[in-house]
């Protein structure tokens, strides 16, 4: 039989092989010629080695014509049948289990026959394949009396089950469909605004299901899915499109089960699909809401690892100071060790300004969640608060070699603002830039004018910031190096108080930058101005203790790696 794949194997005992196969087939065919249905056994080649007399009566050929023609029994298949044969020997060639299948021959006289085609492979008890066992029942008769049933009862159903939705029914001979009252209703035409063909349909159908749409109904009508089930979109008499769930089925009338008709209904589901639509939409939210939530957690929990971290430093730097210098007073005299003494002293002094810094920050950052934070606003010039605190940290970027360069384009200008807290504002700032700024660096504080707003940027030649952290840098608890040995000291919460005191002024505050191409800070604050009696505007002392105590701690990260002096502002 052809398309039948050959098992054969060059080195399996052909007499053996044989013999196994007679003996099953001479018990076989004891039975087999006496019964109303013709059966046929194939060796391992695929060819016959026996056929029921009852082949003649259900084909009109007889035994010997099949022998002596391999290719009879697929010619005599229905064509459009051969396929799903084929089909169903390369799935079940090797299979022990029976396996049954209905399709159509055409016998010698060119009537169409249904039958049960059953068939099962054979093995030896060594394993070795046999061959396979095949029966073909006739079912004309109870196939015609289905199908006649089926066309009635699935026509009736589904015209009865799409009362409340729309009906269509389209003839595959000649392109018409027919539409349901309620199916132009749905959109939105009355009954005698629809053109029913075939092509008009496919023009209401949305450009992007269009195509998926049509394979669906060719694969349906070439008998690949038994069941026609859709949703897309169609267009509307308004132009809007509506979204839709279509039903459908193909009507056979002929015993050739030529499709004929597709008869099917459908539904509106635009609502379902709006409401789909928001919940998907809900769940994308709460997903990106969770996942922002790890992340905080993530980050919050490593900045408590490095909070400690900052704390236990400076904690362990003064412990191991005390200790030494209580060893060296019991051990020498003071006068003898005064330099040396000193030296230890700074060293504490600059330790206890770190500890200071971190727990300002932890305090404001309280303060600033909880409301609580004072903003003391007044007329400043600032102009020449922003000169007095560039002029303030001359020697310490001096001291890393440095060049620092402050340019106005504007000589003064009068706000509203509290200058401790944009002296604080400054600081980080400058700060974070000579500490990221490698020697023979450069740091500029620009100052303009925009949009009546006052732009100050402070720009640095720095390392730069990663593409990947620059949406997270003025984040709480957020740092660009995370790891417990960076490079240069902090917590990771200066730019987020930098952020929430810019704030505080009805401002903002952003970044430009560039992994190892420098950074740009640029904080912006609106020009308005208390009105008061005489219009004053508030002086400013920068050259008191308390200003240079300031500059100290929050410059206290700077230094922790280099040398230190009087000269440095820790005194």
């Amino acid at each position: 039989m052809c398309d039948i794949p050959s098992l054969y194997q060059s080195e399996i005992d052909q007499d053996n092989f044989n013999e196994d196969l007679k003996k099953l087939v001479e018990k076989f065919q004891i039975v087999s010629d006496h019964i109303a249905s013709w059966e046929y056994w194939l060796n391992a080649k695929g060819e016959f080695v026996y056929i029921s007399p009852w082949c003649e009566k259900l084909s009109g050929y007889t035994p010997e014509e099949f022998f002596n023609d391999r290719e009879l029994i697929m010619n005599i298949i229905h064509p459009n049948d051969r396929w799903l044969l084929r089909q169903h020997i390369n799935e079940n060639s090797m299979s022990e289990e029976t396996a049954s299948i209905e399709f159509r021959i055409i016998n010698r006289n060119g009537e169409v026959i249904w039958v049960n085609h059953t068939c099962q492979s054979v093995y030896s008890r060594e394993g070795i394949f046999l061959g396979r066992r095949v029966s073909n029942r006739d079912i004309t008769e109870y196939k015609v009396l289905e199908i006649k049933l089926k066309e009635a009862e699935e026509r009736w159903q589904f015209a009865l089950e799409g009362s409340g939705d729309g009906v269509w029914d389209w003839n595959l001979k000649t392109n018409a469909v027919f539409y349901s009252k309620q199916y132009k209703s749905m959109l939105g035409y009355d009954d005698h605004e629809f053109i029913n063909t075939f092509e008009e349909w496919k023009k209401r159908i949305h450009p992007e299901d269009l195509s998926w749409v049509m394979k669906e109904f060719e694969r349906h009508i070439s008998g690949k899915t038994s069941y026609l089930s859709l949703e897309y979109r169609l267009r509307c008499k308004d132009g809007s499109y509506k979204w839709i769930f279509s039903r459908g089925k193909v009507i056979t009338y002929d015993t050739d089960s030529k499709p004929i008709r597709i008869v099917g209904t459908q539904a509106d589901i635009t609502d379902r699909k709006k409401a789909e639509e928001t919940v998907m939409n809900i769940m994308m939210e709460n997903k990106k809401l969770l996942n922002k939530t790890i992340e905080y957690d993530r980050m919050k929990t490593e900045f408590f690892s490095n909070i400690s971290h900052e704390f236990k430093t400076p904690l362990n730097v003064i412990l191991g100071t005390l200790q030494l210098l209580l060893l060296l007073l019991k051990e020498v005299p003071l006068r003898k060790i005064r330099d040396k003494f000193e030296r230890k002293l700074m060293l504490m002094k600059q330790n206890c300004y770190r500890l200071l810094r971190l727990i300002n920050n932890l305090i404001d950052m309280t303060k600033i969640d909880s409301g609580y934070l004072e903003m003391e606003l007044d007329n400043y010039d600032i102009i020449d608060v922003i000169k007095n605190i560039t002029l303030s940290i001359q020697d310490y970027v001096e001291n890393k070699r440095i060049t620092l360069t402050f340019n106005s384009s504007i000589p003064e200008r009068v706000i509203a603002c509290d200058p401790d807290k944009i002296e604080r504002i400054l600081l980080n700032l400058l700060s974070n830039a000579i500490k990221f700024t490698n020697t023979g660096g450069k740091i500029e504080i620009n100052i303009t004018e925009e949009d009546k707003m006052l732009l100050i940027a402070v720009k640095d030649t720095g390392i730069g910031i990663p593409a990947n952290k620059l949406p997270y840098i003025f984040d709480r608890f957020a740092q660009v190096d995370k790891s417990l040995t960076r490079n240069h000291e902090g917590s990771g919460i200066g730019l987020t108080i930098v952020k929430s005191l810019v704030e505080l002024h009805h401002g903002t505050v952003s970044v430009k930058s560039a992994h190892g191409g420098g950074s740009e800070f640029i904080v912006r604050l609106p020009i308005h101005v208390f009105q008061k009696e005489h219009n004053s505007v508030e002086a400013r002392d920068n050259s008191n203790n308390n200003h240079v105590e300031k500059i100290s701690i929050e410059f206290s990260d700077i230094y922790s790696h280099g040398k230190l002096s009087i000269k440095d502002g820790i005194k």
